[in-house]
């Protein structure tokens, strides 16, 4: 509505006596002109009192303004001192006191612009939040599946100590069957037997013994092996990935495997003692490309030890075998090389157990990076506060608090952690009670609690109820983050709105103003070229003039709708528009009336219709749409039009070409069109087909990106 606040022309300078009738004539279209703003301000405040509540309110608002400020009175005495001739200097005063009191009007309506700009620095902040709060989850989750490490460590070494005592006893059993199953010299045999018969070898149940012996091993060797896959597991996690980054410091999987009291299952050991696997290489990368983690210390010891088991299963098999064929010889070899697998597998295990309890990061570490996440996450509610108290302390710092893990903010975070132990309850007094907090601050403040309580049982080496406290930790931040996502889908809603119906006002108006000039371009052709007069010719340059600022109006749009940023075509079917209507501006300087002229100006008609019959659309379509649920939205703003608009307004933009192009040839043919002019309306033809094909290629490249 701006365009209607024209300045009063100045009555300050010194004019002749003669010039004072057209300055008063002018002050008198200027009072016209603000007596139909009046009236339509009245008219539209009633239309939108149900549909728009808050824009008939500001214009109610603009509309006492206008009452208070004086506004018709202070125009009526400008005409009635520039009729008096000598007053010159008294009118100017008046004009000065409109200005100002058409700006005060001015503000007012303006005053949508300011709300704009506070909502998108809300959706800016909530943007923010959810990105830091991303970051403190997925943080979370990697301190989670520590918690499972750490328990899992906990029993694996439970388990390779009975491994060794398994083992241990093994060799025991072993040895123990090696002596007794020892050729000894033949005895002495009692008076009158046959000395041939005495027993020379081991007894019979020797084979026997020594065959269930290496099944015993054998099944000994097959739990030590997946000791060893457990092993290669754990330390795997922990190994430096081939970029230089802790393998742990990714994303953990969904709430059902972080729920287990280890990591979550799947994940693949890689295969023990240099053996691949299918689908696995010999150089460390499988067959698609991927690296391979190296085999860990303790995977690697306890999966030398599986080997040695079976090794020694299989010499006691032999060992069996020779003493069923009284081979004493040959049992005895096999039995010691058993005892020495089975020394050696002892030795591995006792070496793989070593080795996990120095891989073991400790209760410590493991507390204080549990500490620093709390501390991020007080930070985040601090930041929340601040931000929505509106101090400028938020806006100091917002830098140096933007990014967690920082250096500069581990003084405050220390200082910050030291107040969230409290729960911030001191914050959450009565300034929350008269500024709610920010959706998910609460349960962000729930989710702290729980971390901190975490960091002291890892402090106190109990990663089992730190674990359990992570998962409601985990709980919390994620319904803090649906919230958030709630908040912002809310936002960017109402702002698409905003948008749109700022759009249908600003077409609307294009549209009545355009046909305004249609209609006296028409009329004045009618007269004809040789019978235009000199007050038609002005008004043809009157004309032209309104052209050019619709024009201008059409490029502030294509402003917004870049600013919105969501769209291809909108943007540059409005800007075609633009294109359009400085040319006919031109055309109409140059008292080009006839049918090429029309042809355009019919165009940019339709052009605008269509604009605003997608933007009809666009609105009931995000009237009909359910508030947001529980999903999160997608990553950035939803799109002002979807894909199937747009291709509808492309399709539009091809049909006006098309019959730009046989305007043109119609008028060429009827020689009606200096040359000049029909090269140039050629030539924007020309270009406008080939804008038309690179919008097709870029929703093509939008739509199917590589």
């Amino acid at each position: 509505m701006a365009w209607l606040f024209i300045a009063p022309a100045p009555a300050q300078e010194d004019v002749e006596p003669g010039s004072i009738h057209p300055l008063q004539r002018k002050e008198e279209i200027i009072r016209d002109r603000v007596d139909r703003l009046i009236d339509r301000m009245f008219r539209l405040s009633e239309e939108l009192a149900e549909t728009e509540p808050e824009s008939a309110a500001r214009l109610r608002r603009a509309l006492t303004k206008i009452g208070e400020a004086g506004v018709q009175e202070r125009v009526e005495a400008v005409i009635r001192l520039l009729g008096e001739g000598g007053a010159l200097h008294q009118a100017r005063d008046q004009q000065e006191e409109l200005v100002a009191g058409l700006e005060r009007v001015l503000a007012i309506l303006m005053q949508r612009d300011t709300d704009n700009e506070e909502r998108r620095r809300q959706i800016q902040q909530l943007e923010e939040y959810r990105r830091e709060l991303s970051d403190i989850l997925n943080r979370e989750k990697e301190l989670r599946a520590d918690s499972g490490d750490a328990t899992a460590r906990k029993r694996l070494g439970q388990q390779l100590d009975q491994a060794i005592e398994r083992v241990r006893s093994l060799l025991n059993r072993q040895q123990q069957l090696s002596q007794d199953a020892a050729p000894t010299a033949p005895q002495n045999p009692p008076p009158g037997a046959d000395p041939s018969q005495a027993p020379t070898g081991p007894p019979p149940a020797a084979a026997e013994r020594q065959q269930a012996l290496a099944d015993q091993t054998d099944a000994v060797a097959r739990d030590v092996d997946e000791l060893a896959k457990e092993a290669q597991r754990l330390d795997g996690r922990s190994a430096p990935a081939p970029d230089g980054r802790d393998q742990s410091e990714s994303p953990q999987g969904s709430d059902n495997t972080r729920r287990q009291d280890g990591p979550p299952p799947g994940d693949q050991a890689p295969p023990q003692g240099g053996q691949p696997e299918e689908g696995q290489s010999t150089k460390g990368q499988s067959q698609e490309g991927r690296p391979q983690a190296k085999p860990s210390p303790a995977g690697r010891a306890a999966g030398e030890a599986s080997r040695s088991l079976k090794s020694a299963s299989q010499r006691m098999s032999q060992a069996g075998k020779a003493l069923e064929q009284s081979d004493a010889e040959s049992a005895q070899r096999r039995q010691q090389e058993a005892e020495e697998q089975l020394s050696r597998a002892l030795h591995e295990l006792e070496r793989a157990k070593e080795s996990l309890d120095r891989s073991d990061r400790g209760g410590a570490d493991q507390a204080r990076a549990q500490e620093e996440n709390a501390d991020k996450a007080g930070a985040l509610s601090q930041q929340m506060d601040r931000d929505r108290q509106g101090g400028e302390s938020g806006e100091n710092q917002e830098g140096q608090e933007g990014q967690p893990g920082q250096q500069d903010q581990q003084g405050q975070l220390e200082q910050q952690g030291q107040q969230g132990q409290h729960g911030q309850q001191g914050q959450q007094g009565g300034q929350d009670r008269q500024n709610p907090p920010t959706p998910g601050q609460d349960d962000l403040n729930r989710a702290e609690q729980e971390m901190r309580g975490a960091a002291e049982d890892l402090e106190q080496h109990n990663p089992e109820d730190a674990a359990r406290k992570q998962d409601r930790a985990i709980d919390a931040l994620e319904q803090a983050k649906q919230q958030l996502e709630q908040e912002l889908a809310q936002k960017r809603k109402e702002e698409r709105e905003e948008i749109l119906r700022d759009l249908e006002a600003r077409f609307r108006d294009m549209l009545a103003r355009q046909k305004g000039v249609n209609e006296t371009t028409a009329s004045l052709n009618e007269i004809g070229m040789e019978n235009l007069s000199r007050a038609d010719r002005l008004q043809a340059a009157d004309i032209a003039r309104r052209q050019e600022q619709l024009a201008r109006a059409a490029e502030t749009c294509v402003h917004v709708l870049d600013e919105e940023g969501t769209t291809v075509v909108f943007p540059r079917i409005l800007g075609q528009v633009a294109e359009d209507m400085d040319a006919v501006a031109v055309r109409l300087g140059d008292l080009q009336l006839g049918p090429l002229t029309q042809a355009v100006q019919a165009e940019i008609i339709a052009a605008l219709e269509q604009l605003l019959d997608a933007v009809k659309r666009m609105q009931q379509e995000n009237e009909q749409q359910p508030p947001p649920g529980g999903g999160p939205p997608p990553d950035g703003a939803p799109p002002l039009l979807p894909a199937s608009a747009e291709l509808k307004l492309l399709r539009a933009a091809q049909h006006r070409v098309h019959a730009r192009t046989a305007a043109i040839d119609e008028a060429a043919r009827k020689d009606g069109e200096p040359a000049r002019s029909l090269e140039k309306a050629f030539n924007e033809a020309a270009a406008r087909q080939r804008q038309c094909s690179q919008i097709a290629r870029e929703i093509l490249e939008r739509e199917n990106p590589p």
